[in-house]
């Protein structure tokens, strides 16, 4: 069965949450920010043909970001994800109604932006609060919904 429309949420990865840790013996604040969420894009692959892959899936989201670390580590970005679809696929924003479509091999856009990661209680220090216990968690990433609609090659071919 050809499945040529389907209607999606795509959401960006959630950003990493901070982290509260301290220096041993020394007792300073020690603990890393929150990675970033991954992005999400739509990517036109001449291998694929049908939006097949994607007709019973609601949510197709990026990585999320890693949690910061003890001494002042950073937490991973979330890797990218890219949604492949058949060349010749538009995206209509159900919101905005906004439409973006994919033309050519390899085209790529981006869908929707991962979430900010966290600062650890590394980030809070002051001459005034040496020893700050707090820290931020990691945003959600943005989320859109989406009519997937392929143009078939028949619509293409009037001569």
């Amino acid at each position: 069965m050809l499945i040529d429309e389907i209607q999606i949420a795509v959401q960006g990865g959630r950003g990493g949450d901070g982290h509260i840790s301290f220096f041993p013996g020394k007792g300073g604040p020690s603990g890393g920010d929150g990675g970033h969420g991954g992005d999400v894009y739509a990517i036109a692959d001449p291998r694929v043909s049908t939006l097949n892959a994607y007709a019973g899936l609601h949510l197709f989201s990026g990585n999320p970001g890693g949690q910061g670390g003890q001494n002042k580590r950073h937490g991973a970005d979330g890797e990218e994800r890219d949604m492949r679809v058949p060349i010749g696929t538009t995206f209509i924003d159900t919101e905005s109604g906004r439409q973006r479509e994919l033309i050519r091999p390899g085209h790529r856009i981006l869908l929707v932006r991962g979430g900010v990661g966290g600062r650890g209680n590394d980030a809070f220090k002051d001459a005034t609060h040496q020893v700050p216990r707090k820290r931020e968690l990691g945003t959600a990433g943005d989320m859109l919904k989406f009519r997937v609609i392929q143009k078939l090659i028949a619509d293409f071919g009037l001569i």
